[in-house]
């Protein structure tokens, strides 16, 4: 989801505002990262989408861990997995 909203980083922030204290954030995110939009009827381009660098799995991963450290959460594991979408 975070790879197809606009105002990525507002978004992400909202998320972590409403985690309690000890909760958990499971965040899923196809990598290397690509913010499009959804519908195409309204443009591909996102407005202020979520930043994230890296051109491989590896680059792209570390740096959504170094992102989500960088507004105090703790990131427990990072994990690849299959990408499963019939879009």
């Amino acid at each position: 989801l975070l790879d197809r909203v606009d105002e990525g980083d507002k978004f992400l922030s909202n998320l972590i505002d409403i985690v309690e204290e000890n909760g958990h954030l499971v965040v899923a995110l196809p990598l290397p990262f690509c913010a499009k939009r959804w519908k195409k009827e309204d443009g591909d381009q996102l407005e202020g989408p979520l930043h994230v660098e890296g051109t491989s799995w590896e680059e792209a991963a570390s740096n959504v861990a170094g992102l989500l450290q960088d507004r105090g959460l703790e990131v427990q594991t990072v994990t690849r997995a299959p990408y499963l979408c019939q879009g």
